[in-house]
């Protein structure tokens, strides 16, 4: 009986395996691209939450708004950005004797400090938060009556925007939020205007709020 002869080996004798010394450099190469990469994808999260915020400050205008029309009552937007405080926005409802506020001005006090009357926050954006730290986040508030920003002015360290339920905006620049200080928001007036921007970054997120209290958000330069 004639024997069958073996079956050829699986792989070519002259093919094999690689050696530690190719793998270390592959594993050296994959380890500097990635050190390469990092740097980009922590911009890239840092300019994400830019952004993030800013779209959540626009959000919190448009909600003023809908909220007072909506609810049928006075709705006050606070935005103070100063030294500290890198930005804190706050949605606020009045109410006297428990019944929502419905006007911006007296018998409204948005201090806080009359007598039954209780101001509520309501909703609100906080830049003082760990991810915005770690992007040296700022926010700056520009507001002028009868004329656009500028990088001239100054800027403001709190703003108050205030909606009654016919649509209509009031706006103060006074520390605190009292009624006697707002006045009714012409056609003349500015949109206010604050802008995001990370320490080194030229690039700036801003919100724009006109008398309509729509935002919008768009990206410039300084």
């Amino acid at each position: 009986m004639a024997l069958r002869p073996a079956s050829p080996r699986a792989h070519p004798s002259g093919t094999r395996g690689f050696s530690l010394i190719e793998l270390m450099v592959v594993v050296v190469i994959v380890s500097i691209l990635t050190i390469l990469a990092v740097p980009s994808l922590s911009a890239a999260r840092m300019d994400q939450t830019a952004y993030g915020d800013a779209g959540a400050i626009m959000q919190l205008f448009r909600s003023a708004r809908t909220r007072a029309i909506g609810w049928g009552a006075a709705m006050l937007v606070s935005a103070t950005a100063s030294g500290s405080d890198r930005g804190t926005f706050t949605l606020y409802q009045n109410a006297i004797g428990g019944v929502p506020s419905t006007t911006c001005g007296p018998p409204t006090d948005w201090s806080g400090a009359a007598a039954g009357q209780v101001v509520t926050a309501v909703d609100g954006v906080n830049l003082n938060g760990n991810a915005e730290a770690d992007a040296s986040l700022q926010a700056t508030i520009w507001w002028t009556a009868g004329a656009a920003p500028s990088a001239g002015q100054n800027s403001l360290p709190s703003l108050f925007v205030c909606f009654t339920p016919l649509g209509r905006s009031y706006v103060s620049t006074g520390a605190i939020r009292t009624p006697t200080m707002f006045s009714p928001a012409t056609l003349s007036y500015s949109p206010i205007e604050i802008d995001l921007q990370r320490t080194g970054v030229s690039t700036v997120r801003a919100v724009l709020v006109p008398q309509t209290g729509m935002a919008r958000l768009f990206s410039k330069l300084p």
